[in-house]
């Protein structure tokens, strides 16, 4: 294969990624601002990569502490939300 061929695919290839990439961004920063409606077409590979970008800003988002269980340091205590200030 020539330098010329050889470079043609190498700048589909990265023009491709390139869509992709900006599609997973597009469907981040819709999640952050609210905009939940895929401006892509249906089925497409670039709404399939917006979606995964949504999908990833939602488990971003995820509140971790929520589901982990409440240690108890004695009767009452609670050692994620009631740890003393000075101590930490």
């Amino acid at each position: 294969m020539n330098f010329a061929k050889r470079r043609m695919i190498q700048q589909q290839q990265a023009a491709r990624e390139g869509r992709r990439f900006h599609a997973f961004y597009l469907g981040h920063r819709a999640f952050k601002t609210g905009r939940i409606a895929n401006p892509f077409p249906a089925g497409s590979e670039q709404a399939d990569c917006w979606a995964k970008g949504l999908e990833y800003a939602r488990t971003l988002a995820h509140d971790p502490l929520a589901d982990l269980p409440v240690v108890k340091l004695g009767p009452g205590g609670d050692y994620v939300r009631t740890w003393p200030e000075g101590t930490s």
